[in-house]
């Protein structure tokens, strides 16, 4: 009984997760189709400058945020478009999985002569295993939860045949003087 529950451990410790199945859009075409106007964003560009704001259009050759103005940005130019938040999927997934391994753990490590099952019988029974699961599911949401992340909708394919480029961009303020260098590939 404990070998099967080992291999069976094994096994789903080996499984890909299927919490980074969800794919980003490789175009700003596909992203313009996944997106609503008004959808708050972050824009990453080549050149290293963010922008947060507002989507108004998007097109096969720009994109269009609204920060204060309407900024369009060539396609090209965009490197990566974030969402903020993050799904809270992935956290009841990893902690699914990282209770059921402990589950397994204790029906492999503990014994019948061991002080601890007499506090806890089921800690040898692989019946444990769905309870550890369970558990771990609830704090992954948690943690998952209170964290606050960013989502990406969409990423710039590689470009092979692009030059590396570098830009250094002054930054002068109250109290601030120095350099901004953003290096692309």
């Amino acid at each position: 009984m404990k070998r099967t529950a080992a291999v069976v451990l094994l096994a789903a410790m080996t499984m890909p997760s299927p919490a980074g199945a969800e794919t980003v859009a490789r175009s700003l075409e596909e992203l313009g189709r996944r997106t609503r106007p008004g959808q708050k964003v972050q824009v990453l560009e080549r050149s290293g400058r963010l922008t947060e704001g507002v989507i108004t259009d998007v097109s096969e050759s720009s994109l269009t945020v609204f920060a204060g103005e309407n900024r369009t940005v060539a396609a090209e130019e965009v490197l990566r478009v974030d969402r903020e938040g993050d799904s809270v999927r992935n956290g009841i997934l990893i902690g699914a999985g990282l209770g059921a391994a402990f589950g397994g753990l204790s029906v492999l490590l503990y014994t019948e002569e061991d002080e601890v099952t007499y506090v806890c019988p089921q800690c040898t029974s692989p019946e444990i295993i769905p309870v550890f699961a369970i558990m771990g599911a609830g704090w992954g949401w948690l943690i998952d939860h209170l964290r606050k992340g960013r989502t990406p909708l969409y990423e710039a394919p590689l470009s092979r045949t692009s030059r590396p480029t570098v830009s250094v961009t002054p930054v002068v303020g109250k109290g601030r003087r120095g350099l901004t260098v953003a290096v692309g590939f």
